[in-house]
């Protein structure tokens, strides 16, 4: 699938640009820096430090009009893994920053993705 594809309204639900799935990405949060598995609409990614990560978008939004919904994959194990926004840096018109963690400590998270909507 095409990631060009996936950009547009989603059938039937929305038409207006603010349901857009405007960038995606991939991290490989593991490797060192950190990498971009596949994205879109991702200029580039920073790897802050352990389990801290900032992504730049290729066009900047508004800096309150738009989601992101953040996942990570667990271990395998007992021990689950958590993405969220980060504290210090968060959500702004040009970037997000994330952090990955067990809950109480900061890890480096093999795969964990990003999907921005809205402008």
């Amino acid at each position: 699938m095409f990631p060009e594809r996936m950009l547009g309204p989603i059938a039937g639900v929305f038409s207006q640009p603010a349901a857009y799935v405007s960038a995606w990405a991939n991290v490989d949060g593991d490797a060192t820096p950190a990498a971009l598995r596949q994205s879109y609409g991702v200029a580039s990614l920073t790897d802050n430090g352990t389990g801290d990560y900032s992504l730049t978008w290729s066009v900047g939004r508004r800096a309150a009009g738009y989601a992101v919904l953040a996942t990570t994959q667990s271990n395998g194990g007992i021990s689950v893994r958590h993405v969220a926004i980060h504290s210090t840096g968060g959500l702004t018109a040009t970037t997000g920053r994330f952090f990955t963690s067990t809950g109480t400590t900061a890890v480096d998270q093999d795969q964990f993705t990003v999907i921005l909507v809205g402008l």
